[in-house]
């Protein structure tokens, strides 16, 4: 496939397992050491993945849907162990620190919740005056970013807001903190580390990239970056040289590290790379290996088109046809009552524009947009039409290309009299006006038509 998977999000926590949801509405288990899909299959969401957790030591899975709720399961049987709603607009993130789960949405709040009993905490109202993209929480700290380019720091504690930075000129779609530093990633291509200390004032570090920053970590005073031109930049915080560049075949949406392991989510697949530093120069990095664990959309297509095989004869009313719902086309068969005998079953279609790509016509309201998951074209309504419905069809149609004939020619007859009635209030006697298509002219003279 030429086109990747923007929507792909990834859950990491160090263990032997990646995570990886999308569009299909179904999260996959992938072992890294073989790279091969682990069970069990999680299903259960209505809407498409925006944001997973995996604490594969507590042997949850955390995970975040489009249609607007949270739900928790258990990695070893697949079960949905708990449900979290609240939101009201697509939840954009999540993060958990011990019992605590917080998560951030397009209604513009932050809630944070209690996993033990699955209540949300009311008096913890964090708002912010557009979509949250990024929230991160510890023991009594709280950061939200927002689509206004604000980071707000919150205290959980006494559920109060101790600081707002504004500093971003666009959306901040990442964040990390640690005991000392804060690091925020934007659109505008700055991340930015500060101080967890509120007296700290300013910035400490700018890093410059060229497009949109989708990810940032620190470790070991190394900023580890992901960016939308294709590379992962290795910077030092102390100095704010760039140690390594590590390229990738497609804009990165997202890092997950753990020691010298690191998940890296592109558009086009999934990367596992091994970063080592070498003794001998201090601040070195290598890449020892790497490692693709998923194709993206090949593997998301093969994987949909097995599991809308169909399972089941088919019938005259239950054929799916393959096509796309554009361009109006018309199916007639003959032999209908000997369906068995498909050597006797033939299709014809009758296209408006011969010599082109064969498409069907969509016998309802047509689609607003073509959905790549919908292989089959399952959500519009396809109908194999007999030759007495055809040719119902075709009566259907000429009745209402005579009444279009009828109306435009009473809307000629309608324009005819008004302008005949124009001229007439002009005082002009009724053989002026009578002529027939002409239209009485007394300035180029007398008794002059044109």
């Amino acid at each position: 496939m030429s086109r990747g998977d923007e929507y792909r999000v990834v859950g990491y926590s160090g263990g032997e397992l990646v995570a990886v949801g999308s569009r299909d509405r179904v999260v996959r288990l992938t072992d890294v050491s073989d790279s091969k899909e682990a069970s069990p299959l999680i299903r259960g969401h209505a809407g498409s993945i925006r944001a997973l957790l995996l604490c594969e030591q507590r042997n949850l899975l955390i995970t975040a849907s489009y249609h607007l709720s949270i739900r928790c399961w258990d990695l070893k049987t697949g079960a949905s162990t708990m449900v979290l709603r609240g939101h009201m607009g697509t939840i954009n993130c999540l993060d958990v620190h011990a019992n605590t789960l917080v998560s951030g949405a397009k209604d513009c709040k932050v809630k944070v919740w209690d996993l033990a009993t699955g209540k949300c905490f009311e008096n913890l109202k964090f708002k912010h005056h557009s979509a949250v993209w990024c929230v991160k929480i510890d023991t009594t700290l709280l950061l939200s970013s927002c689509d206004k380019g604000l980071v707000k720091m919150w205290d959980t504690e006494i559920a109060s807001l101790l600081e707002v930075i504004d500093a971003h000129q666009s959306a901040v779609k990442c964040l990390f903190f640690d005991s000392y530093h804060i690091m925020s990633g934007g659109s505008d291509g700055l991340v930015m580390a500060w101080s967890t200390n509120v007296n700290a004032k300013g910035c400490l570090m700018t890093f410059h990239h060229p497009r949109e920053v989708r990810s940032v970590t620190l470790s070991d005073l190394r900023v580890i970056t992901g960016c939308t031109d294709e590379r992962v930049h290795i910077f030092s915080l102390l100095t704010g040289h760039c140690l390594r560049i590590i390229q990738t075949e497609s804009p990165i949406l997202s890092i997950h590290t753990h020691a010298n392991s690191m998940i890296v989510n592109t558009r086009s697949s999934v990367l596992l790379t091994t970063i080592t530093m070498l003794p001998a120069q201090a601040g070195k990095y290598y890449v020892n290996t790497k490692v693709e664990m998923t194709h993206s959309e090949r593997a998301a297509y093969e994987r949909l088109l097995k599991n809308k095989a169909l399972r089941h004869p088919l019938s005259a009313e239950a054929i799916l046809l393959k096509g796309h719902p554009q361009q109006k086309c018309t199916f007639t068969t003959a032999a209908v009552e000997k369906l068995q005998a498909h050597e006797r079953m033939f299709m014809k279609a009758l296209c408006k524009r011969p010599g082109q790509h064969v498409r069907f016509a969509v016998l309802g309201p047509p689609a607003t947009r073509d959905d790549p998951m919908d292989t089959f074209r399952e959500q519009v309504s396809f109908r194999l039409l007999t030759d007495m419905q055809l040719k119902e069809h075709v009566r259907v149609l000429s009745q209402d290309s005579a009444g279009r004939q009828q109306r435009r020619s009473k809307t000629a007859e309608d324009r005819q009299r008004r302008m005949i009635w124009r001229m007439k209030i002009k005082g002009l006697s009724s053989s002026d006006y009578t002529k027939e298509d002409q239209v009485y002219a007394p300035e180029l003279g007398h008794d002059t038509y044109i």
